[in-house]
């Protein structure tokens, strides 16, 4: 025990003179009186407690105490673990069990804990199953380093096979206590061979040729001569041999497709399967390719030559995938046979200032073999009305999509003022942001007829008074879809782009109108895919994507993952410039089927565009991995200077593995003020002396 003074003000001492003398003065010159002597006393012992807690003094009382410091035993609890031929999974629980009541017998104390994906202990209280699917060696590390301090050291019992989180070497091992290990299994792993992932585009155009890279990978002693094909249905791709070397070796395998039909494909990759393998499951992988069409037929017929034929004719072909047949009417004839015209299948067809009074009934007679037509053969439609319809001719084809005229609100038949809806940008999310500000400076444009909008998007529109008049309305009615651009001055937007950057404006406002309708992206502007079909639990998913068209690239975008329609994770996806392409990945964390969605921020609204289904099989990659990982065991407890050991050799461990203590020195600090006794001591003291003066009479 130890006694001091904190810092001593100038005040403190003026106060203990003062205080000095008041007692000195009082001494000599009442202490004679037998009365006031006890009284003096009192209050003199008052004074100087006073003082003493005045100059703050601090009592320092230093112990010591010897801690007897436990052992952290942790022991692998994944999947691999009960694959193993020496130790089988009943001699590994049994030898565990035999080393931890071992260190009950020395009296030696130990907590014990379980780990796999995740830290437990769940074995002391009887659950020694060896069933998880995954083996996260960080959980354990974290854990050591928070408890560094109060343990003598660690022991693991492990296999050392990781598929989750950080590798070995990555981790900081500085001043941890020693880490002792038990290494399980032998040291060549079985034979496995198994695709390890397809890297092949989400989407290609029918025609292009396209290279699918299929990477193969092998464990245990192989030296053999596989054969892998590529198939879809009942066709043989390719077939190709090569020669796998076993030992976690890898090889990649290319095939050239070149697809003849469109649509979502799905192409079948199988290697053959070793007599001695483990697990053929992963022998076989399915991957998805959607494959759009690379030639949209289009009929543009066009009732009177009018300035919007050219505008339409010139944006077209700025598409080498559009191909344009032009029917013009010629008094009694057209500038194109119309026969092709029946003979023909088309994506799209665009009635250009069509029909006029002058083949209003020839179209009239047309309109029930038109109609058989555009549904068999799911051709959509376009509407550019002119000042030379045919009103009651042009309302009965529009009506074949459920579009309607209806007699205007307010007096019509000039140009007015119209702007873009805010549904462009929702319909339309990844387009080119000059867009809305191009559509600013834009010319009035005439209009003299009123399309009913009910049911359809109207993402264009006059204000009138008020009143919002449908310029740009489009309607599905499946399998076709329709557009309907109500004034005749259509020609006008164009014109008044009158440099290079406004005419490419005006380009990307209307080739997504074009694709919509058409489908050219098969109604989608993103597609993305997993690299394999089918995953095992702990194996990394990777999901690969590409914009339809190269405008719609953005940055700002996560995958989702949802087990169960909750979500269980959340991952930044990336574009490569380079390869035109998107890449994301995430943990395959739970066995099931896993939904993933693609999200991109734009404007700061969230859009979802795209969403898939992966299945995840109950662990597999553990099994892929049955032998010891011995040397980043060996070099973990190298570093933090402890013993690796073999299982053959694990009762030896107790050489190092000994009862440990640690002397703990502890410091109590008083402050007299602080203490509750002080404050009694002075009470007593006051209330002695005022009972004593009550008693003698000195008030």
């Amino acid at each position: 025990m130890s006694f001091s003074f904190s810092n001593l003000i100038q005040e403190f001492w003026i106060i203990s003179f003062f205080c000095i003398s008041v007692l000195a003065y009082l001494f000599f010159n009442s202490f004679k009186i037998k009365k006031t002597r006890i009284l003096i006393l009192l209050r003199s012992l008052f004074l100087i407690l006073l003082l003493i807690v005045l100059s703050n003094p601090q009592i320092k009382i230093t112990s010591n105490k010897t801690n007897n410091l436990e052992w952290n035993i942790y022991l692998d609890r994944s999947l691999s673990m009960s694959y193993h031929l020496q130790p089988s999974v009943g001699s590994y629980i049994s030898g565990v069990n035999t080393l931890i009541d071992k260190l009950n017998k020395n009296e030696i104390s130990s907590n014990v804990y379980g780990f796999g994906s995740e830290l437990d202990t769940n074995w002391n209280f009887g659950n020694q199953a060896i069933k998880d699917g995954a083996t996260n060696f960080g959980n354990i590390i974290d854990h050591i380093k928070t408890n560094n301090n109060h343990i003598a050291g660690s022991l693991i019992i492990t296999d050392g096979q990781i598929n989750v989180g950080q590798e070995i070497p990555s981790f900081n091992l500085e001043n941890l206590n020693p880490i002792h290990i038990i290494g399980v299994g032998a040291k060549t792993p079985l034979i496995d061979v198994y695709i390890n992932s397809i890297d092949a585009p989400a989407v290609i155009i029918k025609g292009n040729k396209t290279e699918i890279e299929v990477e193969v990978s092998s464990l245990g002693e192989i030296n053999e001569k596989m054969n892998i094909t590529l198939s879809i249905g009942n066709k043989v791709l390719g077939n190709k041999v090569f020669f796998l070397k076993g030992f976690g070796s890898k090889e990649k395998i290319r095939f050239l497709i070149n697809p003849e039909k469109t649509g979502e494909l799905e192409y079948k990759v199988q290697v053959n399967a070793l007599a001695e393998e483990i697990n053929i499951v992963n022998n076989r992988q399915i991957v998805s390719i959607q494959v759009l069409k690379n030639d949209y037929k289009i009929a543009l017929i066009t009732g009177a030559p009018n300035f919007n034929t050219k505008v339409l004719k010139e944006l077209l072909h700025k598409n080498k995938n559009y191909t344009l047949d032009h029917y013009v009417f010629l008094s009694k004839s057209y500038s194109k046979n119309l026969n092709t015209f029946w003979d023909t299948r088309y994506d799209l067809v665009i009635f250009d200032n069509h029909p006029i009074s002058e083949n209003s009934e020839e179209w009239q007679n047309y309109l029930r073999v038109f109609a058989k037509k555009i549904l068999s053969q799911k051709t959509s439609l376009a509407f550019f009305p002119g000042y030379d319809i045919d009103v009651k001719s042009f309302s009965s084809y529009i009506s074949l999509m459920n579009f309607n005229l209806k007699e205007p609100v307010l007096e019509l038949g000039d140009e007015f003022e119209w702007s873009l809806n805010q549904d462009w940008n929702n319909f339309f999310p990844f387009q080119n942001e000059n867009i809305l500000s191009f559509s600013d400076n834009k010319p009035p444009l005439y209009v003299d007829i009123e399309v009913d909008s009910t049911n359809s998007l109207n993402l264009a529109s006059f204000l009138i008074s008020d009143v919002e008049i449908p310029l740009l309305l489009l309607k599905e009615k499946k399998p076709l879809r329709s557009l309907i651009f109500s004034s005749p001055d259509f020609f006008k937007i164009y014109l008044n782009s009158n440099n290079f950057s406004k005419k490419e404006n005006f380009q990307d406002m209307f080739n997504p109108l074009f694709s919509w309708i058409m489908k050219t992206g098969n109604g989608q502007n993103f597609y993305f895919r997993s690299n394999k079909n089918s995953y095992q639990q702990g194996e990394l998913i990777r999901i690969t994507g590409k914009p339809v068209s190269d405008t719609e690239v953005r940055k700002n975008g996560v995958i989702n993952v949802f087990n169960k329609g909750q979500r269980i994770n959340s991952r930044p996806i990336t574009y490569n410039k380079s390869s035109k392409s998107y890449t994301g990945d995430f943990w395959a964390s739970q066995p099931g089927n896993l939904e993933y969605q693609i999200e991109f921020l734009e404007n700061n609204k969230s859009i979802v565009v795209s969403n898939g289904t992966i299945k995840v099989q109950e662990s597999q990659i553990e099994l892929n991995n049955v032998f010891l990982n011995r040397n980043p065991l060996e070099k973990l407890s190298i570093k933090t200077n402890g013993q690796f050991l073999l299982w053959k050799d694990r009762m030896t461990i107790f050489d190092k593995i000994t009862n440990q203590y640690k002397n703990e020195t502890f410091q109590s600090i008083f402050y007299l003020y602080k203490e509750v006794i002080f404050f009694i001591i002075c009470v007593l003291l006051l209330a002695s002396e005022w009972i004593l003066r009550r008693t003698k009479g000195l008030f």
